[in-house]
């Protein structure tokens, strides 16, 4: 519930989910964040209907998203972290979402799975150690093609702060395929976290088709409160976009 712009930053990703037409939304919380219930309660303030599910202990993102599984059913869904949030121009508010993205090459492509990707190192300090990245072939850096995604790999941008290579953006579409190998993959261990992306590394070892899309050029910025530093670089970023929609109006 950090702020961001005077509002927590769950809350834009609530309002993107929103803007492109999902009527129903899941939270995924813990018994210790029921301000969050409080805050969104039915959702109707935002035009969704809004419910919860709890993780018992914060056994990793794949873990969160298995928490979901019974809710979801059959239906293909989407999913965002609710620590990110996606920072469109004045002049583009409200005409495009990096969710639209993913929804996009997702049905286009028949796909069991989608992402979208940035090539831009423009876009703020890390926000991890290490960040996650498609293995691709024969994609220029920059395009802006779509691509089928071959692997996962986890890189240092610390160790590599210029390179361009496409990082994840932590907003998805699923077919309901995903939960079987998360299951899978909990099974295998007693303990320890599971990842989205060990899932989708399992999905992709199936056999099946998992697509990614970048990000058009001069979109907005993708920004996230994953460490201190990258918390006051989204504020700093906000801060910058108020400033700059002023100058345009």
């Amino acid at each position: 519930m950090l702020l961001v712009g005077g509002k927590p930053v769950l809350e834009y990703v609530v309002e993107e989910m929103a803007r492109i037409g999902i009527a129903n939304v899941l939270i995924v919380i813990s018994r210790k964040k029921e301000a969050i219930r409080e805050y969104f309660k039915d959702g109707s303030h935002w035009g969704i209907n809004c419910e919860y599910a709890y993780q018992v202990e914060p056994w990793g993102t794949g873990d969160a998203l298995l928490c979901s599984a019974e809710w979801v059913g059959e239906d293909s869904f989407v999913t965002a972290w609710g620590d990110t949030l996606f920072l469109s121009p004045s002049s583009q508010a409200g005409r495009y979402s990096a969710l639209s993205r993913s929804i996009e090459v997702f049905f286009r492509q028949n796909a069991k799975g989608a992402l979208v990707v940035d090539f831009s190192r423009s876009n703020g300090p890390a926000r991890f150690q290490y960040l996650l990245t498609p293995l691709i072939n024969n994609v220029p850096i920059g395009s802006q093609s779509t691509f089928r995604v071959h692997g996962l790999e986890r890189v240092s941008l610390e160790e590599n702060p210029r390179s361009r290579i496409p990082i994840a953006i932590s907003r998805f579409v699923f077919q309901p395929i995903i939960f079987s190998h998360l299951k899978s993959l909990r099974g295998q261990k007693s303990e320890g976290d599971i990842h989205l992306t060990d899932g989708i590394t399992s999905l992709l070892f199936s056999g099946a088709s998992v697509w990614a899309a970048p990000l058009p050029n001069n979109s907005g910025q993708y920004l996230d409160i994953g460490t201190p530093r990258s918390y006051l670089a989204a504020k700093k970023a906000f801060h910058g976009q108020v400033k700059e929609d002023a100058k345009i109006t």
